[in-house]
């Protein structure tokens, strides 16, 4: 795979005047494009950017037909962006905004809570692609951060409850791996998922005082009729035994975040480390390793974080 070349004269403005990677994309400079998603997200892997770059090379510019059996001429596109002063900045226009950001995890809410994690992981992971190839302004930033971390807390759980469904052999680790996911923050309406997993699990294996605290939080969340009997009846039952037959590795107690490679509690005041970019946490021992969320950066390593138009 050979990226296109930049040329001088307005590919080589774009380049000159903005540290966005989206601008060095338009422009086919892949390379610089590459070094500033490294410096700004601590990209390592680029695998996922492929089809993106070339999309947005190519609708940054336009081909025309030249004459008979000679090449068509390859120009670049430009707009007018007012950048917040008095100054303009002629740039590409780019088909990855916010609003298609917006769109594509809606698309990710709907395959999520019809039960097709497939559908909804390979969204999510598009729009952590489409999130640093964004133009967002200072006022746009704190929603980009938003979806951010949204995508990591569903493409976490989508990843612990894909490991959860291969251990039927061992209904133990499966219980904590419900139980773990349950401490994903998702939307209130699908936290109901989570939690209902938890509360089935631990009841199954007789670990009834954990039950009984999962069918709790399940009926906090007005569940259907259907799953808040279900609930009731479970924590009629947990109120009445009292016991847990089985220790886990959780608990509630005590603050902890979850390691996105090992599916454990990492418990407050042990050391950690995290993706520059999605910020999952990962036990020490995984550093240097690319990130198993967004599948981007690499974990522990130090970035400057997001651009935005303002900071050029």
């Amino acid at each position: 795979f050979i990226p296109p070349r930049s040329v001088p004269g307005k590919e080589g403005k774009w380049i000159e005047k903005s540290y966005l990677p989206v601008h060095h994309i338009s422009a086919g400079n892949f390379e610089s494009a590459m070094t500033l998603l490294h410096i700004q997200i601590g990209a390592v892997s680029f695998t996922l950017f492929k089809d993106i770059f070339l999309n947005i090379y190519t609708s940054s510019h336009i081909s025309l037909p030249f004459f008979y059996n000679n090449n068509s001429v390859v120009l670049p596109l430009e707009k007018l962006n007012n950048f917040f002063d008095e100054k303009y900045k002629i740039f590409p226009p780019v088909f990855v905004t916010l609003a298609v950001v917006v769109d594509l995890l809606k698309l990710a809410y709907s395959a999520f809570t019809k039960g097709n994690l497939p559908i909804a992981l390979e969204y999510f992971r598009n729009i952590l692609v489409y999130i640093p190839l964004l133009q967002p302004n200072d006022s746009e930033l704190s929603e980009v951060q938003k979806l951010l971390t949204e995508c990591r807390e569903y493409i976490l759980l989508i990843k612990i409850e894909t490991a959860r469904r291969t251990l039927v052999e061992n209904p133990v680790r499966a219980a904590e791996l419900a139980v773990y996911s349950s401490h994903c923050s998702l939307q209130p309406s699908h936290m109901i998922i989570p939690l209902r997993l938890a509360m089935s699990h631990t009841f199954k294996i007789e670990n009834f005082i954990d039950a009984g605290v999962f069918a709790k939080k399940l009926l906090e969340k007005s569940p259907q009729q259907e799953i808040a009997q279900q609930a009731r009846n479970v924590h009629l039952t947990c109120e009445k035994k009292q016991s847990n037959k089985f220790q886990l590795n959780y608990d509630p107690r005590n603050p902890f975040v979850i390691c996105a490679s090992t599916y454990t509690p990492i418990y407050r005041g042990t050391p950690f480390e995290q993706c520059p970019y999605c910020k999952s946490y990962y036990t020490v021992s995984n550093k240097g390793k690319i990130c198993e969320v967004c599948e981007i950066s690499q974990i522990g390593i130090s970035s400057s974080g997001l651009y935005t138009q303002s900071s050029f």
